[in-house]
């Protein structure tokens, strides 16, 4: 009897090279989500429950847990905010920003300010390498992510042939953006010293534009203010791009033209995108997926070419242990995502996110020979 193979999980080595074959093409680009700074920064479900600690409303976890499950993490969100007054409502992005940041600011204690400034950093050498190592530290100090294995990758080839044709983020912190510099500055010390090369450029907003010879890094969803930040880069950030209660992302997905539908689509339609942290449950990912995805499958009808292919990647942490087959939850979030053109590849754990990406782009094998 022939075995079904989509019943089994398509091997990793599957994968050995393939950004950078793209690389040599069409180009690739990375999205992360919020499951990258997992254990550092709140999640979507923990920034809400902070929010709603701010209003007059008390509830029990388990009611807030069905709440969010019901509903989603927006919409308790955006609850929150219809609670505020008019006056409070207007300080929603500084409440979020001290949500945001109260954890990692209380674990960091007297390194705050040297955190801060990595963070906020816009180039490697604004900071000494004791401080970036010092950074690096603090953060390897964090389980369960996988921001900084990323941002080694990232940074052993945002230099070559091989680098991202951009970045974006639906966060709003610059944790990968900061822990790339690291990186960047920790492998390539004498160069750090002796120029001021800018490997990234940061675009929040509608006015910032990218740079010949760096990634560009785009907020699609607004950067919130770093505590503390470098002078300049809180003046320079895109607060009113921010993205986090239910209006905010009805309005963005009603809007005909915006920063963020822009800046994705361009990247989906002639890159393939490799997807970090991400639930793929925000409505409007999917729709900018989904519209890409049945314009190229329209065009292979037309051409008479094979249809049924994926084009973008998703890195997803397995529900349970490995098994010798799909499960059935498996196949289920294989099959959500296929009519969006992406294919799942599964991990153990986040810690493996870079261990993908380095053999996705060979650069382990490199290092062997």
């Amino acid at each position: 009897m022939r075995l079904n193979p989509e019943y089994y999980e398509v091997s990793r080595f599957a994968f050995r090279g393939r950004l950078r074959n793209y690389a040599k093409t069409c180009g690739w680009v990375l999205c992360v989500g919020a499951g990258t700074s997992e254990s550092i920064f709140p999640s979507w479900n923990g920034l809400a429950e902070k929010l709603l600690a701010l209003t007059d409303v008390k509830c029990s976890r388990s009611v807030l847990t069905r709440f969010i499950q019901s509903f989603g993490a927006q919409a308790v969100i955006q609850a929150a905010a219809n609670l505020l007054s008019p006056d409070e409502q207007e300080q929603i992005p500084q409440y979020l920003e001290k949500a945001i940041y109260h954890d990692i600011q209380s674990a960091a204690g007297g390194r705050w300010p040297v955190i801060a400034k990595a963070l906020s950093s816009s180039k490697p050498f604004n900071l000494t390498l004791e401080e970036w190592q010092q950074f690096h530290d603090f953060i390897a100090g964090f389980k369960n992510s996988s921001a900084s294995s990323i941002a080694s990758v990232i940074a052993d080839v945002v230099n070559t042939d091989s680098r991202p044709e951009g970045i974006i983020t639906f966060n709003a912190e610059p944790l990968l953006y900061g822990l790339i510099n690291c990186h960047y500055a920790l492998k390539n010390p004498k160069s750090v010293k002796d120029s001021k090369a800018k490997v990234l450029k940061r675009l929040s907003h509608d006015l910032a534009s990218r740079q010949r010879g760096q990634v560009p890094y785009y907020y699609v969803h607004g950067l919130l203010p770093v505590p503390d930040a470098r002078p300049g880069f809180n003046q320079h950030i895109g607060v009113d791009k921010l993205v986090f209660t239910e209006s905010q992302y009805l309005q963005l997905s009603r809007s005909v033209y915006s920063w963020q539908s822009a800046t994705f689509l361009s990247s989906c339609l002639h890159h393939r995108c490799v997807f970090v942290g991400l639930s793929f449950a925000d409505p409007n990912l999917r729709r900018w997926l989904a519209w890409e995805h049945e314009g190229r499958h329209l065009q292979r009808q037309r051409r008479q070419m094979p249809v049924k292919r994926t084009t973008h990647f998703w890195l997803k942490r397995r529900p349970h242990k490995r098994q010798a087959k799909l499960s059935a939850e498996q196949r289920l979030v294989e099959r959500s995502v296929e009519h969006l053109g992406v294919q799942v590849i599964w991990l153990d754990d986040w810690s493996e996110a870079g261990e993908i990406l380095s053999l996705m782009l060979e650069t382990v094998k490199e290092q062997k020979e």
